[in-house]
């Protein structure tokens, strides 16, 4: 579509998630490079792989739809989702940036199941302290998952 690959290239995905994804329990990362890439393709990896891949790098790759993204997307979410304590979950029910919080009323009422899924949308916010300016002061990226 967008000339990255030429038609007569055939460099395509499938055999290598065949031969990788199933038999190599210890696959935390594959980077994909100049390859023909289906949503078939990244539907078995991650159903093969999706509880234990951590990095998925598809660069100057074609092929696939944002369905495709969306279900590598669906995995690493509910990894990150369920990886992390239930006490780091009921952060992610509170308000959205911007609305001032004066306690913590808003957890009180909640009952969250440790075995249910991520909940629809929550809000992160990333501190990064390598970029810091000053002491007390830290670039803030605020990224809404949904």
């Amino acid at each position: 579509m967008y000339g990255l690959i030429p038609d007569d290239w055939g460099a395509y995905a499938r055999p290598w998630v065949t031969e990788l994804a199933a038999p190599l329990e210890c696959l935390k990362a594959l980077h994909l490079r100049r390859m023909v890439v289906t949503d078939n393709d990244l539907a078995e990896l991650v159903r093969a792989r999706g509880h234990m891949l951590q990095e998925l790098k598809l660069d100057k790759c074609t092929g696939f739809s944002t369905d495709g993204l969306r279900l590598v997307a669906h995995s690493c979410r509910e990894k990150a989702w369920f990886s992390s304590s239930v006490k780091s979950r009921l952060q992610y029910l509170g308000p959205q940036p911007g609305i001032p919080v004066l306690d913590d009323e808003h957890v009180k009422g909640v009952h969250l199941d440790p075995l249910a899924g991520p909940v629809d949308a929550f809000c992160l916010m990333v501190l990064d302290p390598e970029k810091r300016k000053r002491p007390t002061q830290f670039p803030l990226e605020i990224v809404i998952l949904q």
